[in-house]
């Protein structure tokens, strides 16, 4: 130990600088990283209540036997308090004999855009729903 007390070896300020400069940068790239990674989770959780909307609306459209509620309105959006900024628009319209396509819309704003998902599937009405309904 005394050797390297007399050599006068010890750690200049310039080796203190660069190493506070490198651990700064790490820190940086760290905050930049979880930052992006919080982004992600935001629109996620976003694009997954607005599917989730979407499919309520489909699945309330469908529903019923022989299509009988295909023109009706479904009504409110959902009772969550986070879906007042959603607008869900849904429409049907027959594409083929006894087939309809159901077409669930989801709009929402986030991070200052505007986002839009939608949703469509094919129901096939029998004949015999012709017959039966009225």
């Amino acid at each position: 130990m005394e050797a390297n007390l007399r050599s006068g070896r010890g750690v200049t300020i310039l080796e203190v600088l660069v190493a506070i400069g490198l651990l700064g940068m790490m820190t940086v790239g760290v905050f930049t990283a979880f930052s992006v990674g919080l982004r992600a989770v935001s629109l996620a959780s976003g694009m997954e209540t607005a599917v989730s909307l979407a499919e309520e609306g489909l699945t309330a459209l469908g529903s019923p036997p022989c299509g009988s509620a295909f023109q009706d309105p479904v009504g409110v959006l959902s009772e969550l308090p986070t879906s007042a900024r959603y607008q869900r628009e849904l429409e049907a319209a027959r594409v083929g004999e006894g087939l309809w396509e159901l077409i669930g819309r989801v709009s929402w704003t986030q991070e200052r855009r505007k986002r839009t998902i939608t949703l469509a599937t094919l129901r096939y009405v029998s004949k015999a729903c012709e017959i039966v309904a009225p």
